[in-house]
């Protein structure tokens, strides 16, 4: 087997490959050696029928459980659209723990390679991964509203959410996320309704942000999702009350973030600059430093000035990305300057 890896390292014959698929001592070699390949040879290997012999491993059930879990995962390598119909099978097998992390790989392996469609037969699989992946992809259309609204598993509820973002439709159920048990799942829910700009949802978005009750990062999430969705009101309140009374760090430099990445001009939260917190004025350095205008950069000089000396070399770093970025000369700021 060895000996077929380091040959192969030299050069790649689909013909040979295909024969050493077909023989117990030669698969795994083989397999192994696909995901050894240089570019040319993997492309020659995608223009080939190999993946017709990598799918034939898949599904035998006299091979060893490492060589079929490492021929589907070989599927989304060889980019193999026009066999990955053929993993379908492992969603109906009968349950036991090979064919759960087979069913689990040619999950992982169709929701890789972006063949959604049929992922729809994992949405009724036992296994809670298997559902998880399914029901991510948005395969199932409609039917992920059922899965949100009582699968018992957090895990599958959050792919669901994750999941209506592509169904057609999705944000008439998709708010009952939001009353989850579960935090994950309101995470995943208040993503997706700020990338589909549900504004109905607005109020109890910001009611999930002033909510301390709830985890700062699902707090954050809400946050990011009423800036998303073009209200900004909260997020300058959370900045404001910082400067005024100082404390919500992690939710000011969130606001910061999430202000920089809307369309609002760049005065709506160049008011950071003023934070008495080391943290808020960083995250306004990172956000500055991305940017290609004079006013940035000189409030990023200032920044570099004020800051502490273990945060200097970081924002050094940012400047120096930002001028590659934008094609400028490079530029040295000292501490003085």
């Amino acid at each position: 087997m060895l000996t077929f890896v380091l040959l192969g390292l030299l050069s790649f014959d689909p013909a040979a490959t295909e024969r050493a698929l077909k023989h117990p001592e030669g698969r795994l070699g083989a397999l192994q050696q696909l995901f050894l390949l240089d570019f040319v040879a993997l492309q020659t290997a995608r223009h080939s029928s190999v993946s017709q012999s990598v799918v034939a491993v898949a599904l035998d059930l006299d091979a060893e459980l490492d060589e079929r879990v490492l021929a589907i995962r070989s599927l989304s390598l060889l980019k193999a659209e026009d066999v990955a119909h053929q993993l379908g099978v492992l969603f109906t097998t009968p349950a036991g723990v090979e064919q759960t992390i087979l069913a689990r790989e040619a999950a992982r392996t169709l929701y890789q390679m972006g063949a959604h469609p049929l992922l729809t037969q994992g949405l009724a699989h036992p296994d809670p991964e298997v559902r998880t992946l399914a029901a991510r992809s948005g395969a199932g259309g409609a039917f992920l509203c059922t899965l949100l609204r009582s699968d018992p598993w957090p895990m599958v509820r959050a792919g669901a959410a994750e999941g209506l973002l592509v169904v057609p439709d999705g944000h008439t159920c998709i708010a009952h996320g939001l009353q989850d048990a579960d935090e994950q799942v309101i995470r995943s829910t208040a993503k997706t309704l700020g990338e589909l700009r549900v504004k109905s949802t607005i109020r109890s978005l910001q009611k999930l942000v002033k909510n301390t009750s709830r985890s700062l990062d699902t707090r954050i999430t809400a946050l990011r999702a009423l800036v998303a969705m073009g209200e900004f009101t909260l997020a300058q309140k959370i900045l404001a009350t910082h400067l005024k009374h100082g404390g919500f760090v992690s939710l000011t430099k969130a606001a910061v973030l999430a202000l920089s990445n809307s369309h609002i001009p760049t005065e709506a939260y160049m008011g950071a600059r003023a934070s008495a917190s080391p943290q808020v004025r960083l995250t306004l350095a990172r956000v500055l430093s991305q940017r290609d205008d004079d006013e940035s950069r000189e409030t990023v000089r200032q920044l570099l000035k004020a800051a502490p000396a273990q945060h200097r070399s970081i924002i050094r770093q940012w400047v120096t990305q930002s001028t590659i970025d934008h094609n400028h000369e490079p530029e040295i700021i000292d501490d003085d300057q």
